[in-house]
């Protein structure tokens, strides 16, 4: 009976205080209905957000169903809402009349056929140059050196070691110089053929060890040595050369300028471009991201293959903006995907045949390594377009 007494005592002074009361219990469901609301409101916020900026390019008549539920885990669809999805969907069907327009059948360019593997530029970062020497292959029916045009856009010595020499310096495969200038320069110069100068690093990785090794070479001063172990290490990327020219080239030269001194010897006579002209747009805000896909459709409608500059990131992770990688890469193709409904264009980029460093969103060609990517993610990422007349 004592206990019995005793455990009643303990249940009246503190069973009462674990147990809530109805009020108390219906304010707490309602405290986490409130929340659930508040979170399908801000999912509901950026899927408008989402459906916004695709129907700029595309129809989302597809999204509808999904938004519907949104909505209606939010609370309900408003009359704002209703607004909002009726006005996506005109302007979808509106974006997907001017996609046809812009790249269908009539419009759809490919000029793949003219280009073999994608180039390499292996741990340079000469994109500038790769992209530069594609477009003036194109353009002049010949294999353009893509390293020669490196040298001649680093017009002084320190500007090429500072590439070549810095072993300990994290590498990149974004933009180490500016197409626009180069092309200018070259023009005034001229080009080197590929056979002559070689600048393909083929995924080995060693080009830019090789180019380090040769500006740092010791030739004999002997003459009895022929220097054939010399002359080969400068023959892998200079194969035209003799070992008279090579020597030349070393006695002649000061020790900054040797590589430069090589490629005047091997690229001599150059292949000269002086009656051609790059029409080029730089984007200075974000709104000039009409006028440069302007720039793009106007080139690839003259038939020519268009130099970019834009967020590299994004060829790797299409939803990555969050840092700006520049990096030049050439438009080669423009078509219209008939099951998503969007504009495509294909790049001829400078990382090598393999599409495994691609985004998995993107269609990549097996074997050349060349990539269709959507126009949103394009427009989004271009700061600059130019093409060769």
């Amino acid at each position: 009976m004592a206990i019995r007494m005793i455990v009643l005592l303990i249940f009246i002074l503190f069973g009462s205080q674990s147990r809530s009361s109805p009020a108390k219990t219906a304010a707490s469901t309602a405290t986490v209905k409130s929340n659930s609301t508040i979170n399908w409101k801000k999912r509901l916020a950026n899927y408008k957000k989402d459906m916004l900026e695709t129907s700029k390019y595309q129809d989302v008549e597809s999204m509808k169903s999904s938004y519907l539920e949104l909505a209606k885990r939010a609370g309900g669809l408003t009359v704002n809402d209703e607004v909002f999805l009726n006005q996506v969907i005109q302007q979808g069907h509106k974006s997907e009349i001017e996609q046809r327009q812009m790249c269908g059948d009539q419009k759809q360019k490919n000029f793949s056929s003219r280009f073999g593997v994608s180039r390499n530029q292996g741990r340079l970062g000469w994109c500038f140059a790769h992209a530069l020497a594609d477009q003036l292959s194109y353009e002049t029916g010949k294999n353009i050196s893509a390293s020669d045009l490196a040298l001649t856009h680093y017009q002084d010595a320190h500007g090429l070691l500072e590439q070549i020499q810095a072993p300990n310096k994290k590498t990149t495969e974004f933009s180490a110089g500016s197409s626009y200038t180069t092309f200018l320069a070259a023009r005034e110069k001229g080009l080197c053929l590929e056979n002559n100068f070689k600048s393909n690093d083929n995924g080995t990785g060693n080009y830019k060890s090789l180019l380090n090794r040769i500006q740092g070479m010791q030739m004999p001063l002997l003459p009895i040595r022929n220097c054939s172990q010399e002359s080969q290490l400068v023959q892998q990327i200079f194969p035209t050369l003799e070992i008279p020219e090579i020597k030349y080239a070393y006695f002649t030269s000061l020790r900054t300028n040797y590589i430069r001194s090589l490629a005047d010897q091997a690229c001599n006579p150059r292949i000269r471009i002086e009656n051609k002209k790059m029409n080029y747009f730089p984007g200075q805000i974000p709104q000039d991201s009409a006028m440069i896909l302007r720039q793009l459709n106007e080139g690839l409608n003259k038939n020519k293959p268009v130099l970019i500059n834009l967020n590299g990131n994004v060829l790797r992770n299409s939803y990555d903006q969050s840092t700006k990688a520049n990096h030049d890469t050439l438009i080669i193709g423009r078509r219209f995907n008939e099951k998503t409904k969007i504009c495509e264009y294909q790049i001829r980029n400078s990382w090598g045949p393999s599409c495994e460093q691609y985004d998995s969103e993107f269609v990549c060609e097996k074997g050349k390594g060349h990539l269709w990517i959507p126009i949103n993610y394009l427009q989004r990422s271009m700061s600059a377009a130019s093409y060769i007349e």
